[in-house]
This record gives structure tokens, C-alpha cells and sequence, in this order.
């Protein structure tokens, strides 16, 4: 006697109207995971760091009363440059979302290890909201630096002279993001008497 079990074709069912049926495959695995990338600027001394904090304080605060007031934010949402920062922002909204959710931590518990993951997220944050606001301007700011070796970096810090490294690469870096700051305050100011004036 044959056991039935010899014939068992795991990738097929009877059916008592016709031949054999193949079942459909098994759905595909799932992607591997994608580790977060690393921002090149976290790697950076502080020295050669974009100077952009007021573009990180305008996207981190832009709904709050300290930034702007509600008259300004409807003027900044009707405005060009309101639908840029929306746009800026859609696409760093999970690391805007870390690095609210870290700053918060931070000020509930100050400690070490806080900060420093504060600094990370913040970090990660500030590539992001340079990437997708001044793209070219990015783009040859971290090819400039990938040339640049570890060891030249520390040879450089040594004779301090480091933040002359790629410096004009960052300096269009920086007036690029404060552009965007100074367009964002005069469309969200345009009734007010502080539109007038020419540098913020």
C-alpha cells in the first residue's frame, strides 16, 4: 500500500471537478528595514557647521503664538513662500516629529543622555529642512566634505583652521536658508510696518 502522503504537493489542491489547481504564491517578504541615514553634518566639527538657527527656530515654532500670531500665519499660508515651507515641512515630518517629542524630554529630564539624542534628532532635522529648502546649495555643501579625509579634519582643528574648510560652500549654504526665513517674515508681516524694512 502507498501512502498518500508521498504524493502531497504542497503547492496544490484537488478538486473533484477538473485537474489540479495551483494555489496562488505566497505573498513576497516584507523590505528589509532601511537604517536611518546619518547626517553628514553630525559627523562635522561644530565650527563647520551651517549656521541656521533661525531657520530651525521658524520650522520648529512656525505654529506657535511666539513666532507668529495668527493674522501672520493666514498671511504666510496664503503666500508662495507658506506653500514652500509647507511642502519643506510635509517631507521632514517624522524628524520635525523627533525632535519635538526629544526637545520636550529634554526639558523634563535634562540629563546626558538626553541631550545628546536631543543634538542628534536636531541634527537630522536640520539636513532634512536644508536638503529639501536649498537642494544645490546642500548637495555641493556634503560632496565639498565627503573630499575632505578624517584625517586632514583633525590636522586641520589642530592649527585651527578647520572652519576655513569648505567655507564658501557653507556661507551659500546659510544665506540661502536665511533668505527663506527673511521671505517667510515679510509675507507673514506684509500688513505691518516691520515688512518695510530691508534685512532681518
Amino acid at each position: 500500500t502507498v501512502d498518500s502522503k508521498e504524493f502531497y504537493t504542497p503547492n496544490m489542491t484537488s478538486n473533484t471537478d477538473g485537474p489540479l489547481k495551483l494555489l496562488p504564491p505566497p505573498p513576497p517578504p516584507p523590505p528589509p528595514q532601511t537604517p536611518a541615514k546619518v547626517s553628514l553634518i553630525a559627523h562635522l566639527p561644530p565650527e563647520c557647521r551651517p549656521k541656521v538657527e533661525p531657520l530651525l527656530h521658524l520650522m520648529v515654532n512656525i505654529d506657535n503664538d511666539d513666532c507668529f500670531d495668527e493674522k501672520e500665519r493666514e498671511n504666510l499660508r496664503n503666500s508662495e513662500t507658506g506653500n514652500e515651507i509647507m511642502s519643506i515641512l510635509a517631507s521632514c515630518r517624522e524628524d520635525r516629529s523627533k525632535t519635538m517629542a526629544s526637545m520636550k524630554l529634554l526639558e523634563e529630564s535634562g540629563d546626558e543622555e538626553n541631550e545628546k539624542a536631543h543634538e542628534m534628532n536636531l541634527l537630522r532635522f536640520q539636513t532634512c529642512l536644508l536638503r529639501k529648502s536649498c537642494p544645490g546649495r546642500m548637495s555641493r555643501f556634503e560632496n565639498c566634505w565627503t573630499k575632505i579625509s578624517r584625517r586632514m579634519i583633525r590636522e586641520q582643528r589642530a592649527y585651527a583652521v578647520s572652519r576655513f574648510t569648505c567655507q564658501s560652500e557653507r556661507q551659500a549654504l546659510e544665506r540661502c536658508a536665511g533668505s527663506l526665513v527673511s521671505r517667510s517674515v515679510r509675507e507673514a508681516m506684509e500688513d505691518s510696518a516691520l515688512a518695510d524694512v530691508d534685512d532681518f
